[in-house]
């Protein structure tokens, strides 16, 4: 596949007790940040394999020189997100990821269910139609979305953090005659529940291991 698509992570800095906050009660401060940063070198890891094109963290805060993000080897291009909320940060990812190349996926870091062949799928669909492409979330958001032309009504007026993202999403689609494509839901990691629901998976083993 011609290395055409760029995929944009979306990434706190793990800083413990400011990261992965509704997992502190079950892992604690350090070790939800642990945690984290296992998640996001396992997504750089995921994306860099997939092989489709430039790799770029939009990170939150300003990172300073003492960064997790300038550890990660290879280095990933590291820009600031902005944007008022998740849906503006996203939309604004998308303008600056599609001025260099012609398709673009934002995923985050929740997600160790997201494999190289999900990226893969996704930018062939991208690769043969307009609209949008996702990976829903079993808790009723989504963790991919793929675009080849930013659209800013699918971000607009959604209830982020909550069960109501994709079915809003969807209907936005609707309302702005966006074709819109779904691959099958994947679980994410946001709660203990979700943690201690994949935490035996030995797919996942080297997420929970140090």
């Amino acid at each position: 596949m011609p290395q055409s698509t760029t995929i944009g992570i979306f990434a706190r800095e793990p800083i413990a007790g400011q990261t992965k906050t509704r997992l502190i009660p079950l892992l604690g401060g350090e070790g939800a940040a642990q945690f984290h940063r296992r998640c996001i070198r396992a997504a750089v890891h995921t994306a860099q394999q997939a092989a489709l094109g430039g790799t770029t963290l939009f990170v939150t805060p300003a990172p300073n020189a003492d960064s997790f993000f300038y550890t990660l080897h290879p280095a990933p291009l590291c820009v600031l997100q902005t944007g008022d909320d998740l849906g503006a940060r996203m939309h604004n990812a998308f303008v600056h990821g599609l001025q260099n190349a012609p398709h673009m996926i934002i995923i985050g870091t929740d997600c160790p269910a997201l494999t190289v062949t999900h990226l893969q799928a996704v930018a062939a669909w991208l690769q043969h139609n307009s609209g949008a492409c996702f990976v829903p979330a079993e808790d009723g958001g989504y963790v991919l979305v793929g675009l080849s032309t930013p659209q800013a009504a699918l971000f607009a007026h959604i209830d982020w953090g909550t069960d109501k993202v994709m079915l809003q999403t969807r209907l936005a689609a609707k309302a702005a005659n966006i074709t819109s494509h779904e691959l099958l839901s994947l679980s994410d990691i946001d709660t203990p529940d979700d943690y201690l629901k994949i935490v035996e998976d030995a797919r996942y083993s080297g997420i929970f291991k140090a």
